[in-house]
């Protein structure tokens, strides 16, 4: 509780990093007491808390630095979306980069569904993260790029700019992350199976099928000639 209260204080830019030190180091020695034995999405948000000081509580396996990523090293598997977020802008700090929960969490990144619950702007922060950190990992970057252009229409400007930016960085332009064109080959079974994979052109979007794809017959005209009805 404690933790999510220091984690709206600072987003709301009601209480800088270091007014926080005194109490994060407390939630730090909590945990080691506790022998780290809290939901992994603590220790991420501690994580990305700790990032901008140096937190100075130690513990028998060594200082922050040391101690709680690899705590996070050892539980990516529970991390979701909000997390990895988390820990991708906590390494972007100086002196925060650990290669070894760096792989772990892109890896983590390929996760179906990984993206659930994270706004847009999230995920424009996400990739710019990656693009900082040098982690260019296609089948991480695809999913994420396609969840970004599924939500474009909730960027601001700057926002499309930067993410596009981020993706002509990382040599990925963002509207080739769909499938490339070409042939693809799967194994079904026992059975080879070669498909043809097609980009998707502007213009050019599955349409549903419904009944205003059915031409429907004009109804018969009815001519009425008042002039022999008269007779």
């Amino acid at each position: 509780v404690v933790l999510i209260a220091l984690d709206a204080l600072r987003r709301m830019a009601y209480q800088e990093a270091e007014g926080q030190k005194e109490a994060l180091e407390r939630c730090l020695a909590g945990l080691v007491q506790d022998k780290w034995q809290h939901p992994v999405k603590s220790l991420a948000r501690l994580f990305w808390l700790g990032a901008p000081i140096k937190l100075k509580t130690k513990d028998t396996e060594g200082d922050f630095t040391s101690s709680l990523p690899a705590q996070l090293r050892a539980r990516t598997q529970e991390l979701d979306g909000t997390d990895v977020g988390l820990l991708l802008a906590a390494m972007r700090r100086e002196g925060m980069r650990d290669e070894a929960l760096l792989e772990k969490v892109v890896r983590r990144l390929k996760t179906e569904g990984i993206h659930a619950g994270l706004s847009a702007t999230d995920l424009v922060d996400m990739a710019e993260a990656l693009c900082e950190l040098g982690a260019h990992d296609e089948e991480a970057l695809r999913p994420l790029g396609q969840e970004i252009l599924r939500r474009r229409g909730e960027l601001s400007p700057p926002e499309s700019h930067r993410v596009h930016a981020a993706y002509d960085t990382m040599k990925l332009p963002l509207p080739q992350v769909w499938t490339k064109p070409g042939a693809v080959q799967k194994r079904d079974a026992s059975e080879l199976r070669t498909t043809q994979a097609f980009a998707l052109q502007e213009g050019h979007e599955k349409k549903r099928r419904g009944n205003n794809e059915v031409e429907r017959t004009s109804p018969p005209r009815v001519v009425r000639d008042y002039k022999m009805m008269s007779y």
